[in-house]
């Protein structure tokens, strides 16, 4: 209680000394996020104001930087994710010089059905004859207490897999949503997903390898018990990736991914539109208005959605920036990089192996790339255990 007294005031005195504290005109003075905390000071990121100091100065940096032409979303994601980017990075060719451009999604997982908030929400709206009939047998179920009229987007969810690939949560501040869930501060310090990255990782490598799981060959292996096993190739390759990305679960590096994603305001309302929980649709629709407004109590508790189209997210895009953030440390990322190599140079050592001109040259090839799987493993469980 102390502590959050103590952000209050802190962030009471900054605000009042560079701004005053009688001016009204809030939109002109603060980015996005500094209006959230102006609107909820006593937050104070969990009690832990300190521990995020310089990340939310870098953030607000960034905002400012690009306030003239983009909005700002933010995303918290689960530290594995951040192996997953990397390793799309150095399997497509395309992706490997974009500095401000992240893949939210595997390429051919995006969706092209869709043009739009518009089209989305279309096609997704339920008709009144459906929402009436669901409305009258759950009514029947529930007599006599009368139950309110359900609106025509009670069956949207983002939950489920199929919309989960097309919308992405976000934010409009880093700190945002504190108090009523859905918020990627949280994710972020969590490092929470609701996706998870193992599926990700299966198609990033089959989208660069297509025969990449048809290779049934089995190679002896040494499990951690010290048993003699087989494994296929293919297999081993992927825990040794899902391994490098618990990396980042060593004692003292807590938290996941924070994605900044800036959208020009020149289509931001035609891909993004506010939301409530599961990606129903807010009344007022467009989060330039919500932004440029400023209204306090929407910005606090402000959800959007991204709609992920495949002509807006699939090569890199001046229309969207993506930084990313995390509080990995320096060993950490090192040992990641170095492991990480050495995996995407086997993957594309694997497909030439293929050509060998005989069986044994492919096998002795084999040997000691699962060797070299095996020491990058034990490499990784003795750092997170250390």
């Amino acid at each position: 209680m102390v502590r959050l007294i103590k952000n209050k005031l802190l962030f009471s005195l900054i605000f009042s000394f560079l701004y005053g504290s009688n001016s009204n005109n809030i939109k002109d003075q603060f980015s996005q996020t500094e209006t959230y905390i102006k609107a909820m000071p006593n937050i104070g990121f969990r009690g832990e104001y300190k521990k995020y100091k310089n990340l939310l100065s870098q953030v607000i940096e960034k905002e400012k930087l690009y306030s003239n032409d983009y909005y700002a979303f933010y995303h918290g994601q689960h530290y594995a994710f951040f192996t997953l980017y990397e390793l799309q990075k150095r399997l497509t060719p395309h992706m490997n010089a974009c500095d401000e451009f992240e893949f939210l999604r595997i390429e051919s997982e995006l969706d092209k059905k869709y043009n739009g908030v518009k089209e989305f929400l279309k096609k997704n709206k339920q008709s009144y004859l459906d929402t009436f009939g669901n409305w009258l047998e759950l009514q029947w179920l529930c007599y006599p207490k009368l139950l309110p009229f359900p609106n025509t987007y009670s069956n949207l969810d983002d939950t489920e897999p199929d919309i989960q690939k097309i919308l992405l949560s976000v934010n409009l501040s880093f700190p945002g949503n504190l108090r009523w869930g859905a918020s990627a501060f949280c994710h972020f310090a969590d490092s929470v997903s609701f996706a998870s990255h193992s599926p990700f990782i299966k198609k990033i490598i089959k989208q660069f390898d297509p025969n990449f799981y048809k290779n049934y060959e089995y190679i002896p292996f040494i499990d951690e018990y010290n048993e003699n096993k087989e494994v296929k190739f293919c297999d081993l390759i992927f825990s040794e990736i899902l391994s490098l990305a618990d990396i980042f679960e060593k004692a003292g590096e807590s938290g996941g991914l924070l994605l900044q994603i800036f959208i020009h305001k020149d289509i931001v309302d035609k891909y993004v539109y506010m939301s409530k929980d599961l990606g129903k649709p807010e009344k007022t629709l467009s989060p330039s208005k919500v932004i440029e407004k400023k209204y306090k109590d929407t910005l606090t508790k402000a959800q959007a959605r991204i709609i992920l189209n495949r002509d807006l997210f699939s090569k890199p895009n001046k229309k969207i920036k993506i930084c990313k953030y995390h509080r990995f440390t320096s060993e950490s990322l090192k040992i990641h990089k170095k492991i990480l190599d050495d995996i995407v140079d086997r993957l594309f050592q694997n497909i030439h192996s293929r050509q060998f001109d005989s069986k044994e040259k492919r096998q002795v090839w084999l040997d000691n790339a699962i060797k070299k799987s095996v020491m990058n493993i034990n490499t990784l469980r003795k750092y997170t255990s250390s």
